[in-house]
């Protein structure tokens, strides 16, 4: 059986950071750890589909009544690689 290398992201302080900004401007609800944590993990998962690092806070919870679709810079996560 061979293996294939995948590529994995992972969030960081400041992707962590850029998804608090973001949610200051664009979400409604109050700002807690595990929304953050939340849309981190939306994030990674956006990733691991083949997209790129970002999350959309859905319309019904943004203050804009719009869904929101925000990105996270190479700066805000680490990728690395594994064997699968």
């Amino acid at each position: 059986m061979s293996k294939h290398k995948h590529s994995v992201c992972t969030i960081n302080k400041h992707g962590l950071a850029q998804i608090a900004v973001a949610l200051d401007q664009y979400y409604k609800h109050p700002q807690t750890y595990g929304a953050i944590t939340g849309f981190a993990k939306d994030a990674e998962q956006s990733f691991a589909n083949g997209y790129p690092c970002e999350f959309e806070i859905r319309a019904w919870d943004s203050n804009t009544g719009r869904a929101e679709l925000i990105g996270i810079t190479p700066a805000g996560y680490d990728i690395r690689s594994i064997q699968i």
